[in-house]
């Protein structure tokens, strides 16, 4: 999945989202990236977190865990957990070809995590497809991109200016 173009408004409507799922469970960051590792969006809170290597080396991860998982006579494995003891790393598919990073610390309860994860799934999936070029007819008719940018995926309480790099990445 080399070629595939993403357009400002897509990019806003990722960032916000992952701003949003960032704030709500708790977490330290939040990244879109594609299965070869590019950062789609990012949200992170420390500056010292590298996004184009913390994603790089994350869909290594995932592309092994998919490996692993057809040993075991799965199709895949949908999501990939790491604790460590200051920080940990909680990994979804988001269709075929992209993942849902997020990176949070001890304070953070994973059932959070994983619960706002799977509802920003729900949201970006289909619009992750198109703009893969992935044809579904379930999707058919669709616009290209389904995040209404005008209210965010979360609706969370104003939680001020945050220092998000903006990310855009084209095949």
């Amino acid at each position: 999945m080399s070629g595939y173009t993403i357009t400002g408004r897509q990019t806003r409507a990722l960032q916000d989202a992952v701003a949003d799922l960032r704030v709500r469970s708790e977490s330290r960051a939040v990244l879109i990236i594609d299965s070869e590792g590019r950062v789609m969006a990012c949200s992170p809170d420390r500056a010292d977190m590298d996004p184009d290597t913390v994603s790089a080396l994350a869909a290594g991860t995932f592309v092994a865990a998919r490996r692993l998982a057809g040993m075991l006579g799965e199709t895949t494995f949908r999501s990939i957990s790491h604790e460590g003891e200051k920080m940990s790393l909680y990994m979804e598919s988001a269709g075929s070809g992209f993942l849902v990073l997020v990176i949070f610390g001890g304070e953070t309860i994973v059932g959070l995590v994983r619960l706002y994860t799977a509802k920003l799934i729900g949201e970006i999936a289909p619009a992750l497809a198109r703009v893969s070029g992935q044809t579904n007819p379930a999707l058919a008719g669709a616009s290209p991109f389904r995040i209404d940018t005008e209210r965010p995926v979360f609706p969370v309480a104003e939680h001020g200016a945050m220092n998000d790099k903006r990310y855009v990445r084209s095949g």
